[in-house]
């Protein structure tokens, strides 16, 4: 899949690879695999679990279940590995870079994609859809691109 397709999917959807808020840590493990670095409570219980481009977020205890996460759109650019990662890990294929605007383009292609709410936070812009609770930060200042996103340039997609 492209990385495009996914980031459309999960804006439309509120799901990565099927899994999303109020999924459990064996979902998780399910549609995601193993190949992780976490980050436990002192009950030992994940609180976040990094899968390279991807993290994902849990609530602890018992009943652990998703409560956001976030695909570091950033770190894409400034590291081949991650990507590469991302290819084989999650069968994913990211971009170095992602524009806002094609992004949108494959929105439009996308069932059901969502309206989005537009907020400015200082140099990005939210594009928030609330019925999925997926918000795209977006690059607005002057930077251009070099090891990270420039100007128009997706910077992360995060859910929660």
């Amino acid at each position: 899949m492209t990385g495009l397709r996914f980031l459309a999917l999960l804006v439309a959807t509120g799901r990565m690879h099927g899994v999303g808020i109020g999924s459990s840590v064996f979902e998780v493990d399910e549609a995601l695999g193993s190949g992780f670095i976490e980050e436990a409570d002192e009950e030992g219980d994940p609180r976040r679990r990094d899968y390279g481009p991807l993290e994902m977020h849990f609530s602890g205890g018992d009943h652990d279940v998703v409560t956001g996460g976030v695909v570091e759109v950033h770190r894409l650019s400034g590291d081949a590995g991650i990507r590469t990662e991302a290819r084989s890990e999650l069968n994913v294929d990211f971009p170095e870079y992602t524009r806002w605007t094609e992004l949108v383009q494959e929105l439009e292609k996308t069932a059901g994609a969502p309206t989005l709410e537009i907020s400015s936070h200082g140099e990005f812009l939210e594009y928030r859809a609330p019925g999925t609770k997926v918000s795209v930060h977006v690059v607005n200042n002057d930077e251009q691109r070099d090891e990270w996103p420039g100007q128009g340039d997706v910077w992360s997609v995060s859910l929660g």
